[in-house]
């Protein structure tokens, strides 16, 4: 029953269903205990950084490879042992992996013919946008429960005074400062492309130059931008110049 559970919340949280012999296939490696294997048939290793293109860029491979060869690793489906440097059971048709993970050298080893992409935004235009988003999802996490109970429960609740206090909140703060924990084993400058939200019809025209596929913009899920930014956000950006020095010549603003 154990293996089972693990089946539906990996196919659930991998956003694309598993066929009836790709479940049965995992079932068995589950079961085996064997070591994944090299993933030599790995096309692209798209590193999925929150609030950056991600919808935009996940439909648009899905429509260039066909929705069963990308894999959605998140959650439960890969994305911690990704970030770990660990290799993962992978479906027989997946040509690209595409989540929330972070890099790491073993990359290279377990998929050998990858092509490696991701998408940047400015620092602090994508902090805002998440802070925006965990408000209105209100996701049950230690990290909103942490903000709600520091924070919101206390009548802070004007969403430029949160974010004053996040940033500026060890605790809360790894969230909003990212890039140099994404980038730690694998520098950006090592990456086949690096686009820019700010930047998105050029660079999907790029990265269809680099992956060989036609990619067309399919949606641009953009809960804040630049004009949306309150001047109490933008006087904050001495907090985010070390995300700053990583990014700022990929921006493209």
């Amino acid at each position: 029953m154990q293996i089972f559970k693990g089946l539906k919340q990996f196919t659930v949280s991998g956003i694309n269903q598993l066929s009836f012999k790709a479940s049965i296939d995992k079932v068995l490696f589950d079961f085996s205990k064997r070591e994944p294997s090299i993933h030599e048939n790995i096309e692209c290793i798209s590193y999925h950084i929150p609030k950056t293109a991600g919808t935009s860029l996940r439909l648009s491979l899905d429509h260039a490879y066909h929705a069963n060869s990308v894999h959605g690793a998140y959650k439960e489906s890969g994305a911690k042992e990704l970030s770990r440097g660990d290799n993962i059971w992978l479906p027989n048709k997946t040509k690209v992996i595409h989540g929330h993970f972070r890099t790491h050298v073993n990359h290279y080893q377990y998929f050998p013919n990858a092509k490696h992409i991701v998408w940047v935004r400015d620092p602090i235009e994508r902090a805002w946008s998440l802070l925006g988003h965990l408000l209105a999802v209100k996701p049950n996490t230690p990290h909103f429960n942490l903000l709600k109970s520091r924070y919101i429960d206390k009548g802070i609740l004007n969403k430029a005074k949160l974010f004053q206090c996040v940033v500026k909140d060890v605790e809360l703060s790894n969230q909003f400062f990212v890039y140099h924990s994404y980038f730690k084993q694998i520098s950006i400058d090592k990456f086949n492309f690096v686009g820019s939200m700010h930047n998105m019809n050029n660079d999907f025209t790029r990265l269809s130059d680099v992956l060989g596929k036609t990619l067309i913009v399919e949606n641009q899920n953009r809960r804040t931008s630049a004009k949306d930014l309150p001047t109490e956000a933008k006087r904050l950006e001495k907090f985010f110049a070390n995300e700053y020095e990583i990014v700022a010549s990929y921006l493209n603003k």
